[in-house]
């Protein structure tokens, strides 16, 4: 294997970068190739479901972790893979589902 420089100098004294030769990768089939294929299209529907769940447990979250209630009234629920922690209170789970259900029912963008 050849020893590429790195720099060299200019007339003005100056080092300027010489980027190595590239090398050729024709034919190679990557993981990234086949993924790409398989993907399934998300529907407006579909994805506004999505949104406003993660909505949901990212206010929870919010509240939580800002401490804006005390932990007693959390609750840990398994949501996402994650160990997440939702309001137990009633009033104020209540007020966040009407917040998050006016997520899902206006769909004005779509």
């Amino acid at each position: 294997m050849s020893s590429v420089p790195t720099s060299r100098r200019t007339a003005g004294g100056t080092a300027t970068r010489v980027r190595p030769a590239r090398t050729e990768t024709a034919n190679k089939t990557t993981a990234t190739d086949t993924t790409t294929k398989t993907k399934k299209r998300i529907n407006l529907a579909g994805s506004t479901a999505v949104i406003s769940d993660y909505f949901h447990y990212a206010i929870n979250c919010i509240l939580f972790q800002r401490a804006i209630y005390q932990q007693s009234d959390f609750k840990m629920v398994k949501k996402f893979g994650l160990n997440m922690m939702i309001v137990e209170d009633e009033s104020i789970a209540e007020y966040l589902k009407k917040i998050v259900d006016q997520v899902r029912v206006n769909r004005a963008w779509s």
